[in-house]
């Protein structure tokens, strides 16, 4: 388990924004609980690239220089690079979100648009190895190839474009004179715009003589088109979002809840036996009430609750605030909602007490769900999910009974100074002292 920067570094999540993610959790008192974010999109998004929502379906690429972004051909997708999938099951996963690119095209939820990468986008994927530069011509322009099989890409600088350099590639020309409108609005928004390049992609040639002949390094082309990628309305190319794995709100907070709940919260009066039994009750009550109620079926956002939606806003006005021009980075509810569900890591943890957790497989996301459970916050599930997120905190409050002679509830009344649980992970007083910040 990571926390701090460490945490941050391996989520995905911008820098920046993870920490205002902080203060919404401090200021909504809840723990905020986010998905791995794609590795190729935090690069994309400090430039102001958009974001998708859950109307634009299409596979993301994890090659090229298109990484982090949806192809519209969607055989450049990261399906490309799944060689351990039988033939059969690549074509059907091709067929699926090419119909699923189509839909999104033609249902207004995306445009195409040719694909320009910054320049501090081009030198980060050539880091990442992402790409590999086979060429380098006197006329600017940058030849990618990854192999024989692979396909061959082109980057021509948008600078000379302007100056009528390259008039002669056809494909260049036509995409300024048909973009105007695309170019002008990624001009506004994205950062380093204007000294980035347009991508080409070159055609399959069959002419075996011209396929021969030597490299010449002055203007000469082959033939190239536009590559294709999906943007939102507003022409923004769109990479990958935030998505939430679950919010636990604290008890005491719970908005508009309609399933009655204080009888369950009462239970200082009684034998241990049943005080402890009654607690674990009113934890799986609540758990499952919360799951069901003021649940409602937004166009945009999926299955949502009230209380999820305020946290949704909350979370892309503190981005926004920050100078992020994307639009929102959190599109729809969480996890606990998806019909079709899978538990995959780093899953980062935002504290309300400006903590930042990185939970790297099954056994830490277990500790975490119990830390949060028995500080009075409500760890929401999906039902799907193959473990167990139960409380321990019958077996903790019945040590805390042996010590102190009383049985602790929700009420944030825990003597911690005279209680040292052992039953629970060393990260117990780490998440103690930054909940019980006054401020």
């Amino acid at each position: 388990m990571k926390s701090g920067k460490q945490a941050v570094e391996g989520s995905g999540i911008v820098e920046s924004h993870a920490w205002a993610f902080c203060n919404v959790a401090k200021a909504n008192e809840c723990f905020i609980l986010i998905r791995p974010v794609n590795a190729f999109s935090p690069g994309l998004i400090k430039e102001n690239y958009a974001t998708k929502g859950l109307h634009v379906k299409g596979k993301s690429s994890s090659w090229g220089p298109h990484a982090g972004l949806i192809a519209e051909d969607q055989q450049y997708s990261k399906l490309r690079k799944r060689q351990y999938e039988s033939l059969n099951k690549r074509l059907i996963n091709y067929n699926k979100f090419t119909s699923e690119v189509t839909n999104s095209l033609s249902s207004g939820a995306a445009k195409k648009i040719p694909l320009i990468i910054t320049k501090n986008r081009f030198l980060e994927l050539k880091e990442k190895k992402t790409i590999s530069i086979h060429y380098k011509r006197m006329d600017g322009s940058i030849e990618l190839r990854a192999g024989d099989d692979e396909p061959v890409f082109w980057l021509i600088p948008l600078q000379s474009m302007k100056n009528g350099k390259f008039d002669n590639i056809p494909a260049t020309k036509k995409v300024m004179e048909d973009n105007i409108e695309a170019f002008s609005k990624m001009r506004s928004v994205i950062k380093g715009f204007d000294q980035g390049y347009l991508v080409l992609i070159e055609k399959q040639i069959n002419d075996s003589n011209q396929k021969s002949q030597p490299k010449n390094t002055t203007n000469r082309h082959p033939a190239l088109q536009p590559f294709y990628v999906l943007a939102n309305k507003k022409f923004i190319p769109l990479t990958a979002d935030y998505d939430l794995f679950t919010i636990c709100p604290k008890i005491n907070l719970i908005r508009d809840f309609k399933t009655p709940i204080q009888e369950f919260l009462d239970i200082r009066h009684g034998s241990l036996t049943t005080s402890g039994q009654l607690w674990h009750r009113a934890n799986r009550r609540i758990s499952a009430a919360l799951e069901q109620d003021n649940i409602t079926i937004d166009q945009d956002k999926g299955e949502v609750s009230v209380f999820q939606k305020e946290i949704i806003r909350d979370l892309n006005f503190s981005a926004s605030s920050l100078g992020y021009q994307g639009g929102d980075l959190v599109h729809h509810g969480c996890e606990t909602a998806n019909p079709v569900t899978e538990l995959d890591y780093p899953i980062t943890v935002i504290c309300p007490g400006g903590l930042i957790l990185a939970a790297e497989n099954i056994f830490d996301i277990q500790q975490i769900a119990r830390e949060i459970q028995y500080y009075g916050y409500i760890f929401l599930k999906n039902k799907r999910w193959p473990i167990s997120f139960d409380s321990h905190l019958t077996a903790i409050q019945l040590e805390y009974k042996k010590k102190t002679g009383k049985l602790d509830t929700f009420d944030d009344r825990f003597d911690v100074e005279n209680f040292k649980p052992t039953q629970i992970s060393p990260i117990h007083a780490v998440i103690k002292r930054r909940l019980s910040d006054p401020n």
